[in-house]
């Protein structure tokens, strides 16, 4: 039985897996002031395991269980982030970027996936919230710009980028540094079964 072979068996597993990550590694953060969601990393996993359609049906069914537990029936639109970010870290997997051994790339992967997601929640949120996300946790970010800058116009949306692109960051490094070290138990066992 090959590596592929068990992941599409546990396929389910997985995507369940996904989401309960996700979920609870936002609600760490938000339990613990963490100014970022850090709620992508196991959707970006599940990508890196075994495809596309399993890191966005593991976001979906992530963003359905904070729809029903915070964010309230309108929250069922980040799902569209989700799948944003599923699609973004396959394109740059396929480039070899999400590797723990191509930090720059991986550097590049996090900085473009926040910029581009960043790009997508300030088109969503006025549908959603009409005007601000109320769950919005980068007040401290938004202070000190208007301090730096003097004024609320670029503020608004610089501090959504500075604080999507560290959160996008930090869940793909911890995605490749997650996917690799998979990796190994399931190159050992699989190698172990080849004929030499």
């Amino acid at each position: 039985m090959t590596g592929g072979r068990r992941i599409a068996d546990s396929l389910p597993a997985l995507v369940l897996a996904i989401a309960v990550l996700d979920y609870l590694s936002a609600r760490s953060a938000n339990a613990l002031g963490i100014p970022f969601s850090l709620d992508t990393w196991a959707t970006s996993v599940g990508v890196l395991a075994a495809g596309a359609a399993a890191g966005i049906v593991g976001g979906a069914l992530y963003c359905s269980a904070m729809a029903a537990t915070v964010w309230g029936p309108a929250g069922l639109v980040w799902t569209m982030s989700s799948a944003n970010v599923a699609l973004i870290t396959r394109a740059f997997a396929r480039r070899g970027w999400v590797d723990i051994e191509r930090p720059l790339g991986l550097l590049s992967a996090g900085i473009l996936t926040g910029a581009l997601n960043t790009l997508l929640a300030t088109l969503l949120e006025p549908l959603v919230y009409g005007t601000r996300n109320p769950f919005d946790k980068s007040v401290l970010f938004r202070e000190l710009f208007r301090r730096t800058l003097g004024g609320w116009g670029a503020v608004l949306h610089l501090d959504d980028l500075l604080v999507e692109i560290t959160d996008k960051t930090v869940c793909i490094i911890v995605a490749a540094a997650t996917a690799a070290l998979l990796a190994e138990p399931l190159r050992g066992a699989t190698s172990a079964k080849t004929p030499s």
